[in-house]
């Protein structure tokens, strides 16, 4: 009986994130519901708790940031609020499914200031392919992985120097990209010898 219950449990959570918004850091976004398990640390203010606060901590207004890896965009109206009108951020997503849910909350949220960009960052211009979990969990990656039950799609990458080289600065690059975060930095050359106070919260494997 409790286990049926658990599970009847499951099944409602599932059709109401995958047709309704849950609140996070004060604003609403659609999740995906493939992902259900970060729903209540969402919810109850844990899920990237030290990564809210140090952002919240150290952006500011008119601040230009890069969020590499935005996934849905769970933490872009946050970014977007802080820099306000005259700063900008540039919310790069690969993964088809959370790029549809990086629009969708882009436009929930009304975030006149983000450009959304449907590519993968690396250290050259070109194609590649991305290796994405059946499930479509944040674990998609550009590298070869053993194990089993990947997606294989064909992605556009581009370098984090031809992507901000039309920004007179950049302040900020948040990136968590699943081990190829040395790929990006290589490509970021000189961004970052342009903007000798970058600031950069790179998840580094």
């Amino acid at each position: 009986m409790k286990k049926s219950l658990i599970q009847i449990g499951k099944i409602l959570a599932r059709f109401y994130v995958a047709n309704l918004p849950i609140k996070f850091n004060y604003y609403w976004i659609y999740m995906n519901p493939k992902n259900i398990e970060l729903v209540p640390p969402m919810l109850f203010g844990k899920y990237e708790f030290g990564m809210t606060k140090l952002i919240k901590r150290i952006v500011k207004k008119g601040w230009v940031i890069c969020e590499v890896g935005a996934y849905i965009g769970d933490h872009t109206p946050l970014l977007s609020d802080l820099v306000g009108k005259n700063g900008r951020v540039i919310s790069i997503e690969p993964q088809q499914p959370h790029f549809r849910l990086l629009l969708k909350n882009i436009m929930l949220n009304r975030l006149e200031n983000v450009t959304p960009l449907k590519i993968a960052v690396s250290d050259k211009n070109g194609d590649s392919n991305i290796y994405i979990p059946i499930d479509y969990s944040v674990d998609g990656r550009i590298y070869k992985v053993k194990d089993g039950g990947r997606i294989k799609q064909k992605i556009i990458t581009k370098t984090l120097d031809s992507i901000l080289n039309k920004y007179e600065f950049v302040n900020l690059i948040k990136m968590d990209i699943q081990g190829w975060e040395e790929k990006a930095l290589k490509g970021a050359k000189k961004t970052i010898q342009k903007n000798p106070n970058l600031c950069l919260i790179i998840e580094f494997w």
